[in-house]
């Protein structure tokens, strides 16, 4: 017994983590610039924080405390007056076009925000829904892994979901690997469709950050990533590619586009994920109905068995299942997925349901 502790400490030292001093300036090197002006909406604000809203830049969040981005500053915005400018009888001399700026951005707030509370009524995910997974791999719990709806945003003027999904090892799996990953898909409540998905990535030789953006109005999608690992510096990779399909998803938004499906046994549906110059074609079959027992409870499920096609090929490396509620809201509880050794398997630890 001995002589395995001592093979685990010795492996644990030499997967050479990464000191907080060197990770400081790895960071520097990965930080990747939004395309899109992502703004929150007004009652999305930190109640804690008063009338004063918080302002910071988008980069320096992401890569503080996971990827929450709000706020991209905008250098040539119309500077936002104070109640005392628009209040004419507080300041007579002021500026016609401010006014009619503030006016203008009122509006279009409060068109957005009727637009996202009709359209947020037709999703079966909403605001504030918490999913945390335990994963186990080999009987063990490996980590955990959180989905989770922030608060609605806009892009150009449009609301959009924002999806936010982490995966962090155990403390017993970060002695030998370090994983602290996160990522976020900003998705258009009208189309459906991403504007701009977001990875980055902790582990325990390197630090990456990946962006994809999609403009539908060109028909296409960029990917951008950088990737900085110890001892071998910076690794970049940009590239540029046509969308073949209107109604392609990116690899966070894909289970909530799969979520948004009637779910019936037997049925099969397709849908695309445009992925790093790749076009996705994803086949999902529904194979039963069970019941499943949780830490929470138990529900009856869907399983749902999804088979994958590259560009026409089909390349499935191990079969994949998830568990989604029978119900409105199609909760995936439980997921499983066979890989060279062994199996990976997500169950439900936590559930807390959006509004």
């Amino acid at each position: 017994m001995i002589k395995y502790l001592g093979l685990i400490l010795l492996l644990s030292l030499s997967s050479c983590q990464m000191s907080k001093k060197k990770l400081r300036k790895l960071k520097a090197s990965t930080v990747i610039e939004n395309p899109y002006d992502i703004k929150s909406l007004p009652q999305d604000s930190n109640p804690t924080l008063g009338d004063e809203k918080p302002k910071f830049d988008s980069n320096t969040k992401f890569h503080n405390s996971g990827p929450t981005v709000v706020d991209s500053k905008d250098p040539e915005a119309v500077p936002v007056p104070s109640n005392a400018e628009i209040n004419p009888t507080l300041n007579k001399g002021l500026a016609p076009a401010i006014v009619k700026a503030q006016i203008q951005k009122e509006a279009v707030i409060k068109k957005i925000e009727a637009e996202k509370d009709v359209l947020a009524q037709k999703y079966p995910f909403k605001v504030g829904e918490k999913i945390e997974y335990a994963v186990n791999y080999f009987a063990l719990e490996a980590g955990r892994f959180t989905f989770e709806v922030k608060p609605i945003k806009q892009i150009q003027n449009r609301p959009v979901f924002h999806f936010y999904v982490s995966a962090k090892t155990s403390s017993l799996f970060a002695w030998v690997y370090t994983l602290k990953d996160f990522a976020e898909s900003f998705w258009d409540m009208k189309t459906q469709r991403p504007y701009l998905m977001k990875i980055y990535g902790q582990e325990s030789r390197y630090i990456r950050e990946v962006q994809t953006a999609f403009d539908w109005t060109k028909k296409e999608a960029r990917y951008q990533a950088k990737i900085v690992e110890v001892g071998k510096g910076l690794d970049e990779e940009d590239k540029i590619w046509t969308l073949k399909h209107m109604d392609a998803q990116d690899v966070v938004s894909a289970l909530y586009f799969l979520r948004t499906k009637k779910l019936e046994v037997g049925k099969t549906f397709e849908f695309r994920v445009a992925e790093r110059g790749k076009d996705i074609l994803v086949k999902a079959l529904v194979l039963e109905e069970v019941e499943l027992s949780t830490k929470i409870g138990k529900f009856m499920t869907y399983v749902v068995k999804p088979t994958f096609s590259v560009d026409g090929a089909w390349k499935q490396k191990g079969e994949i299942k998830l568990w989604l509620t029978k119900d409105e809201f199609k909760v995936p509880i439980q997921f499983e997925a066979k890989i060279k050794v062994g199996t990976i398997r997500g169950r439900l630890h936590s559930l807390t349901k959006g509004l």
